[in-house]
Formats: structure tokens, sequence, C-alpha cells
């Protein structure tokens, strides 16, 4: 089974996609999707094209889509 090892930068741990897709409970292609569209959460792009998001901005965004009713605009 393949484990994927955070990425190091600096002093804080990056996720490539799959892992960050696992982290936020989403699929790797919605990741994929919401760079292309602008609806996904903050990533940085290193040399070679691999695409890391920190697990900061993983927070952020998953604490800006918190809602307390279904009524509210997503």
């Amino acid at each position: 089974m393949f484990l994927e090892v955070p990425v190091e930068i600096g002093q804080q741990p990056r996720l490539r996609t799959p892992a960050a897709a696992k982290y936020c409970g989403v699929s790797a292609s919605y990741l994929n999707k919401g760079r292309c569209y602008g609806y996904g959460p903050r990533y940085s792009q290193l040399p070679g094209g691999i695409v890391v998001y920190s697990i900061r901005d993983l927070d952020e965004w998953l604490d800006s889509r918190v809602r307390h009713s279904t009524s509210e605009a997503c």
C-alpha cells in the first residue's frame, strides 16, 4: 500500500493532492477542478508541476465552508 509522506517546505508540512483530498474528505478530482475553477483551497505549485497544500490553508478553507443551516448561501 502506498503511504504518502508530507512534503516538508520550511517548517510546515505540505500534502500532495491525494493526501489533501483525504484530509478534507473530498476526492482528488474535486481539488483538481477547484484549482481550475477557483473554488478550492489555496495551493502551491512546485517545480515539475507538483501541487501541494499546507494544512493551515486546508483548515482555513474547511472553516470557511462551515454553515449553521441549509438555508445559508454556499
